[in-house]
């Protein structure tokens, strides 16, 4: 009789659990399809056709110039010292150029990565806001299908990888508010957005702050990890201005 009650219980518990481990499944099989399509679209053809414009092009020739004088910490245009331009990107292509000989295609590789990467951070921000089975999928799925959003991952400028760290730090936020400590992988998110595309970064760091007001989740502001991530997002531009100057 005992071992015929732990039967049924032990079937009851897999009956209930079947499902939730069917739709986890067939969700990670979503995923994966859709970001095998994206990698397709962003990588199949992009040793393709020139850099698009000026932009591309200066970013690209600036690199080109960071690894001919060995000095990571001058921007260079044309031989002349470029303070205009935040350094992170540049260090990217310029990394991606060390890897693939300076070309168009790898002035591209670096924006199309992390455009990749703002496709699967969306897709875990869906999965932090909803516990819906669709809603990650569906909106992985609109980034791809989004024409403007691939066509500038494609593109050797800053737009898409400001969105990543941009994004990233919306994220690592939502993570903060289980787990302190990603509020502080937030604050490097927003400081890194900073060092590529200067006084933008600083959007998200105000737009979380003010979410927090607006959602009365007034602990948070006095949390020690949330006020380290605050003070990285301003000391890491603040840290390579003091060390060009």
């Amino acid at each position: 009789m005992i071992f015929g009650s732990v039967a049924r219980a032990t079937a009851y518990s897999q009956a209930h659990r079947s499902p939730t481990i069917a739709a986890a499944g067939a969700r990670k099989i979503h995923f994966i399809i859709i970001a095998l399509i994206a990698l397709g679209i962003l990588f199949a053809n992009l040793h393709k056709g020139d850099l698009s414009g000026y932009d591309d092009a200066a970013y690209a020739h600036e690199a080109k110039q960071l690894l001919a004088t060995g000095d990571w910490w001058n921007i260079r245009l044309n031989g002349n010292l470029d303070f205009d331009k935040p350094p992170i990107f540049v260090w990217m292509e310029a990394i991606s150029f060390s890897i693939f000989g300076p070309s168009d295609f790898a002035a591209k590789v670096p924006s199309a990565l992390l455009g990749f990467g703002v496709i699967i951070l969306v897709y875990l921000i869906a999965r932090e806001i909803r516990e819906e089975f669709w809603s990650p999928v569906v909106a992985m799925l609109i980034m791809v299908t989004t024409q403007y959003f691939m066509k500038y991952a494609m593109h050797a400028m800053t737009c898409v990888p400001f969105t990543f760290f941009f994004v990233a730090a919306i994220y690592f936020y939502l993570r903060g508010l289980k787990e302190p400590e990603y509020f502080i992988v937030c604050g490097i998110a927003a400081g890194l957005a900073t060092l590529i595309r200067s006084p933008m970064g600083i959007i998200v760091v105000g737009i979380l702050g003010t979410l927090l007001v607006v959602t009365r989740k007034f602990r948070v502001l006095r949390e020690s990890h949330f006020i380290s991530g605050f003070g990285l997002a301003l000391l890491l531009p603040l840290l390579r201005i003091e060390l060009v100057f």
